[in-house]
């Protein structure tokens, strides 16, 4: 078991712990395999609608990114491929949600990284920061 301090995330690592890894003595590894990608995927958009449901300032963005962070880790220690790609979009939401000053989002949505959300969800994200005002999130990203 992953010894981490965080509430939120022990609750995930013990139900990871106590229903999923089980299953690896009583599945066949395909079939494992399926129902942990089924069972990430469901829980990378559980995570996605919860956290557009906040609100954020930057320390919420931050906190929001380093438990994501240490979930990736603790899950790509169980499976036996890269489970970075179906936390990308969540990821970037963290990323957009962490920002310090409007103008680094249009860095980051100008730079080479490929990114998972439109403009509008971008917009969305940043919305729920509530120390930005809607007018310059407005003027940052267009419609």
């Amino acid at each position: 078991m992953l010894e981490v301090e965080d509430p939120w995330l022990q609750e995930i690592v013990k139900v990871v712990d106590e229903v999923i890894i089980p299953l690896k003595q009583l599945l066949h590894q395909s079939i494992y395999d399926s129902v942990l990608k089924i069972s990430i995927t469901e829980m990378t958009e559980y995570l996605e609608k919860l956290a557009l449901t906040c609100s954020y300032n930057q320390l919420g963005g931050l906190l929001l990114d380093k438990r994501l962070r240490s979930l990736v880790t603790f899950l790509s220690g169980i499976t036996e491929w890269s489970i970075r790609e179906k936390f990308a979009r969540l990821t970037q939401i963290a990323l957009i949600l962490s920002v310090e000053r409007l103008s680094e989002v249009s860095e980051y949505t100008s730079s080479s990284v490929k990114c998972c959300l439109s403009t509008a969800e971008i917009k969305q994200c940043l919305k729920l920061r509530n120390d930005f005002k809607k007018d310059d999130i407005n003027k940052i990203v267009g419609d």
